[in-house]
């Protein structure tokens, strides 16, 4: 994966990156007008679903603080870099403060679509400890201010799929479109279009009107 690089109003590219997965760094405002169709920025809550599945304790994912280490002992932090078993590969990219770049080859910021008040989220990654912070994942919220920084996005879930383009007697094409829906941990049928007219006929039941593993 990597960091959003489209170019757009509200984002700074660092001349100095050394190569384009950094990504260019967006102002909270800039993030919506980067933001293709289809993909959206991460709640906090996704977050923390990211950073359980890599091993942080649930004490730990409730922590916030600019200097509050979190997932130390589990090495979330080193699996998210680059190289990690994550294969999230977090550049540190650095951020802008409004004036200029400020910390590339040190640090990433990126921004988290999570409010408190005034404040936003915001998740902070270390890779040159070398000014005393571990690799770690910080979490913590400030006002949005004028600072830039990286974005990351998430794949909006599939609503619909195609499920089979038949053709019927008059040689014409017939196409199923099936509406999805969340199911226990997969995802179910919600409602079936045959040729773009909804089918209300229920209960489904096996086939393409049962579960979508059939054709996902």
């Amino acid at each position: 994966t990597e960091n959003l690089r489209f170019n757009s109003a509200g984002s700074f590219l660092n001349p100095a990156n050394p190569d384009p997965k950094y990504g260019r760094l967006y102002t909270w405002a800039g993030v919506a007008a980067a933001m293709p169709a289809g993909w959206h920025l991460p709640t906090d809550a996704e977050w923390k679903t990211l950073e359980a599945t890599l091993g942080m304790t649930s004490t730990d994912l409730d922590s916030s603080g600019y200097t509050t280490a979190r997932g130390v002992a589990q090495g979330v932090g080193t699996q998210l870099q680059v190289g990690g078993t994550s294969g999230m590969d977090f550049l540190p990219a650095g951020y802008h403060d409004g004036a200029s770049f400020q910390s590339l080859a040190d640090r990433t910021y990126l921004w988290v679509n999570t409010l408190v008040g005034a404040n936003v989220y915001r998740r902070r990654l270390v890779t040159n400890p070398a000014n005393g912070d571990p690799a770690s994942v910080y979490r913590f919220t400030n006002p949005v201010g004028t600072y830039a920084i990286s974005v990351r996005l998430i794949k909006d879930p599939i609503n619909t799929i195609l499920t089979s383009a038949t053709t019927i007697d008059n040689g014409k094409w017939n196409f199923v479109v099936a509406e999805l829906e969340p199911t226990g941990n997969a995802m179910g049928i919600k409602r079936l279009y045959i040729n773009g007219v909804p089918d209300n006929s229920a209960p489904y039941t096996g086939g393409v009107y049962g579960s979508t593993a059939n054709f996902l």
